[in-house]
Parts: C-alpha cells; sequence; structure tokens
C-alpha cells in the first residue's frame, strides 16, 4: 500500500522511470536500509546558461517493484549551503528490505539560477534516496564546478 512520505525541501517535479528486470542485482545478504544512488553530474553552458545534467540510478527493492516495472519518483530540492544542494529522489512507498535491487535512471536537468538561495558557484550536489525512515535513507555527494 502506498504511503505519503514527507520529503524535505521544495517540490522539484516528478520523473518516471523504467527498468529491465535482468539487470537486477542481488547482495549476499538482505540489506534492512535503501541503497545509496550511484551518480554523475555534468555542468555545461556558462552564466546564466549554465546548466546541471544530473544522472542517479536508484536502486528499488524488489519487494517494491511495480508490476510494470515502471516507478515514478518525486523530486525534492533543498539549499544546505550558498554553493552546494539536496537533491531528494522519492517513491510513494516504504523501503522493504531485501538482497534484490533493481536499478532505475533518474534524470534531472537544472540551472543554479533558477534555484532560490544557490549561487551560480555551485560546488556539490548531494543526492539522497529518501525513505519514510530519515536515518534509513541514502546519499552520494558530487563535486561540481570550480
Amino acid at each position: 500500500m502506498a504511503t505519503i512520505l514527507f520529503t524535505p525541501g521544495t517540490k522539484f517535479g516528478t520523473v518516471t522511470s523504467s527498468t529491465i528486470p535482468s539487470q537486477k542485482i542481488k547482495l549476499m545478504a538482505p540489506s534492512i536500509r535503501p541503497l545509496s544512488p550511484s551518480i554523475t553530474a555534468q555542468m555545461t553552458g556558462s552564466g546564466s546558461g549554465e546548466k546541471v545534467v544530473l544522472s542517479a540510478v536508484v536502486f528499488v527493492s524488489e519487494a517494491n517493484l511495480p508490476a510494470n516495472n515502471q516507478m515514478t519518483f518525486d523530486i525534492n530540492y533543498l539549499v544546505t549551503d550558498l554553493d552546494k544542494v539536496s537533491i531528494y529522489i522519492a517513491s510513494q512507498d516504504s523501503f522493504t528490505p531485501s538482497n534484490v535491487f533493481y536499478p532505475f535512471v533518474v534524470e534531472i536537468e537544472f540551472s543554479p539560477s533558477q534555484v532560490p538561495n544557490l549561487s551560480n558557484n555551485l560546488s556539490s550536489i548531494k543526492v539522497i534516496n529518501w525513505d519514510a525512515d530519515p536515518e534509513g535513507s541514502r546519499g552520494t555527494e558530487i563535486r561540481v564546478g570550480g
């Protein structure tokens, strides 16, 4: 059953992604916490035309995998310092422990100048696979820019 999750920050939007069941990963023992996302980020353009292209691989436990292998993720952002932003990726299902996970690619593109309170000198982005239990949420940080 879907749970309404409180996700920190300001709503960025939603992203729908699909997975290929044959790409699942199996752990030797079940994980009781969500797995950290794998991320890449690239800055393109300059000045007011500067954009961040962010690609995150979010791992969804087998118990949370929808029958159609497609999920919609809510994306929120929270500026944590003038040059740092956290991106929260959340689904509407609370994490269920598993030893089998499926990768979903979540792509986000934004301009630092369009994010309130974020300077154009963005230095790092933290992407968090958000869970109903904040202590269970897992994140990965990446440096961008100069």
